[in-house]
């Protein structure tokens, strides 16, 4: 007769193999990982969704930002401070330089319009992220639709 812990880690390989199955059917090289917290009895899993998808012109960041100060009007201190407020996220060089994409200064003159409004920084971000929670329900949303659409094998017309 198996232990209880023997018939743990059985059923736990099925729910991993069953979730990689899942996900690679969604997405490209998705991968799970197990931690066992023996202290709570009870095991976190773990998604790690890898894309090869290369990023399109406009979302990769390679426009410096004496580049980008000229393109959007504003100082480099201006785009400095806008970054250390959270309202853009550039990527660092090896040198540590930053680097900026096309969607990021859109957004930089979306901020710029915004402030000359007379709208603080604190309320932009508060709008940011109230956009992004939007669209992840979205998401989720769209998603839910698709799998009870598979699931009862309803097509879109």
């Amino acid at each position: 007769m198996y232990n209880k812990k023997y018939t743990q880690m059985i059923a736990l390989e099925k729910l991993i193999n069953l979730l990689e199955k899942k996900l690679n059917a969604r997405f490209i090289n998705a991968s799970v990982e197990v931690s066992d917290y023996s202290d709570y009895k009870s095991y976190v899993v773990v998604v790690k969704k890898m894309t090869n998808k290369t990023p399109s012109y406009k979302e990769r960041k390679v426009i410096t930002i004496g580049v980008v100060s000229e393109l959007t009007g504003l100082t480099e201190r201006q785009i400095r401070y806008y970054e250390e407020r959270k309202l853009i996220f550039p990527e660092r060089s090896p040198r540590g330089n930053r680097k900026y994409s096309f969607a990021d200064v859109e957004q930089l003159i979306d901020i710029a319009n915004k402030r000359e409004e007379g709208v603080q920084t604190y309320e932009i971000r508060q709008d940011m992220l109230k956009a992004k929670r939007m669209g992840d329900k979205r998401k989720r949303k769209e998603l839910l639709r698709g799998e009870i659409n598979a699931r009862f094998g309803i097509q879109k017309e």
